[in-house]
């Protein structure tokens, strides 16, 4: 059977025994404070293995294979008109075309009528008549000779002639073509003269042709003939006897 101690020596010798096993025990002033600190969830030191080799730099990484091209996208929207280019350089000086024909020709008759025969300008040939009986001088009746039925006309003709005798009338032109320039074509009209209060009018349905032989720098020269010297003016003073 124990029996407590209860003098004020003994209680004071066990509190001080007490109090030397605590520190003992917890030199730093706490029992947890003396362990090693870790986080909860870590494994303790001898538990974790080695530490692998430290990884490269991020250069240092492979770069993947490029990937495949995508497909093309939706065309645009049409972009605003540019500014106005400049002028181009004027370009080469083009051939020089024919030259304007103009030509005119007229003739009279007893009847008091007049044919007259033009190339105005417009690479076109008319003939017109008119009546000269009286005082009054008539209006004339053109015709196109351009239009004529049966076709034909040189579109190069340049210089016109016109000739009549009785009811017929000859229109002539002459070409200026550098192929076959010279070339003398010819048609005809018929006079229809009236009944003396109508105007004479002209049918005109003739086909142009060549005029047959054209001229030739091989032709004869008839201002010559068999003459070898020039002829003189002779002063009739000076005249042989038997020809004065």
């Amino acid at each position: 059977m124990m029996v407590g101690i209860s003098s004020p020596a003994f209680a004071t010798a066990q509190s001080m025994e007490v109090a030397a096993t605590v520190k003992a025990a917890s030199p730093t002033g706490g029992g947890d404070d003396c362990r090693p600190h870790r986080k909860p969830n870590r494994e303790p030191e001898e538990e974790r293995g080695e530490a692998g080799p430290r990884g490269g730099d991020h250069d240092d990484c492979q770069q993947g294979a490029t990937g495949a091209t995508g497909a093309t996208g939706a065309t645009g929207a049409t972009g605003a008109t540019g500014a106005p280019g400049n002028d181009g350089a004027p370009g080469a000086t083009g051939a020089t075309g024919p030259a304007l024909c103009r030509s005119i020709d007229s003739v009279r008759d007893q009847g008091s009528r007049e044919f007259t025969a033009v190339i105005p300008g417009d690479t076109n040939t008319y003939v017109g008549v008119r009546d000269l009986t009286g005082n009054t001088v008539g209006e004339y009746t053109w015709y196109d000779l351009t239009l004529n039925a049966d076709g034909s006309y040189p579109e190069d003709a340049c210089a016109v002639s016109v000739a009549q005798q009785g009811n017929d009338v000859v229109v002539q032109v002459v070409t200026q073509g550098t192929d076959e320039g010279g070339v003398i074509y010819q048609t005809f009209c018929d006079v229809d003269p009236g009944n003396g209060q109508d105007p004479t009018q002209l049918v005109c349905n003739g086909a142009w042709t060549p005029v047959l032989d054209q001229p030739d720098a091989n032709d004869p020269d008839v201002r010559r003939g068999a003459i070898t010297s020039p002829v003189r003016p002779v002063d009739p003073h000076h005249l042989p006897k038997q020809m004065k």
